[in-house]
């Protein structure tokens, strides 16, 4: 079985000998497997993150970092709990695991063969040259697409992910959580062909899920395509169209005070559709707020109200309005520094309308 030791060649040829540590391991200013979600726009707490993702990077190539990490008993705990998880998920699919199938400690990042794209592992394990079967088991919490039997064989790498998320309606693993573990493979893949699949494995709460994956022959080419446009959007300073109002912000943080433009036909249209918005939820609070004194009036001072009603189904529906209590701690006088004058911009369009002469 081949060694993975803490000496990598870069995609230019050098090498880069990286001392064992918590936290990151991939260079600041390279794309990385982790920010995979990113790059293929599937992060859903920030539809803007390629844009950010690019500012990241272009602030490392100018040497501004993030603070360096502090290791806590947590982050310590985590690695080992990790370990653990991916060892339990590998046992749940029927997989020996011992040292010489199952590697977790690498203390080094990878690097790709041919791309400027870094990853830092979870894990590898080794199938040797039979082929396993492995297919969906509910009862071991084992997934496969479309419920497939895959014949795994050689190499795979492993990425671990624990959420609080409940398992539900999973059968299909996450695609932000997917993303990181293919681009991984794609990085090992490209320094031995031995490379041939990938899993996911996750705990949900307590429930240990481990998803099985076989290399996509295409997906090199996709991956270079990305990674290449990326480079070259941030050579150019050539941002991605923002997602989102709050991606404006990220491209133009401040403004030109003496600046006035021509709004085109479109934008005139999305000036009157926010006027429009505004009016109709002016008119929804008020038609809350007369309900709820309606609802108020009749309960008094009793904290629970209930009613019945039969919905289209015939089914008789328990209906529950509750007052809530809110209790908020005492807390002692303080002295609040005062801030230095700053100017923020407003995430919001401020819109006047008035008779043209």
């Amino acid at each position: 079985m081949t060694r993975y030791y803490h000496e990598n060649v870069h995609a230019n040829g050098s090498t880069n000998n990286i001392e064992a540590a918590e936290g990151k391991l991939t260079p600041w200013d390279w794309l990385s497997g982790s920010l995979m979600k990113d790059l293929f726009n599937l992060n859903i707490w920030d539809p803007d993150a390629r844009n950010t993702l690019l500012k990241q990077i272009m602030n490392a190539l100018n040497g501004r970092f993030p603070e360096p990490l502090t290791i806590t008993p947590q982050m310590l705990y985590g690695t080992e709990a990790e370990v653990a998880g991916m060892r339990t998920c590998l046992t749940l699919a029927g997989l020996p695991v011992n040292d010489l199938l199952f590697q977790w400690k690498f203390g080094t990042a990878f690097f790709h063969k041919d791309l400027k794209l870094a990853c830092s592992l979870d894990g590898i394990y080794e199938m040797g040259d039979q082929p396993i079967a492995m297919r969906t088991d509910p009862d071991n919490n084992i997934i496969t697409p479309n419920d497939e039997t895959l014949y795994l064989s050689g190499k795979g790498v492993i990425e671990h992910k624990t959420t609080r998320d409940s398992y539900d309606d999973k059968s299909i693993c996450p695609d932000y959580y997917e993303i990181q573990a293919k681009a991984n493979l794609e990085v090992m893949a490209s320094n031995d062909p031995d490379f041939k699949w990938y899993a996911v494995s996750v705990i949900y709460g307590n429930r240990p899920h481990i998803y099985f994956f076989e290399r996509d022959p295409n997906f090199a080419a996709v991956l270079e395509d990305k990674v290449n446009d990326f480079y070259r959007r941030l050579e150019e300073e050539d941002y991605y169209p923002p997602e989102t109002s709050k991606g404006c912000d990220l491209l133009n943080p401040v403004i030109n005070e003496e600046r006035c433009i021509n709004l085109s036909t479109d934008a005139l249209e999305a000036v009157q559709a926010i006027q429009a918005a505004n009016k109709a939820k002016k008119e929804l609070d008020k038609i809350i707020d007369l309900n709820q004194m309606i609802i108020k009036a009749e309960m008094s001072d009793a904290k629970t109200g209930i009613a019945f009603y039969e919905n289209d189904d015939g089914n008789e529906v328990l209906v529950e309005a509750k007052r809530r209590v809110i209790n908020r701690k005492a807390t002692v006088d303080k002295f609040v520094p005062g801030k230095p004058a700053r100017s923020t911009l407003s995430p919001n369009i401020y819109i006047k309308e008035s008779i043209n002469d």
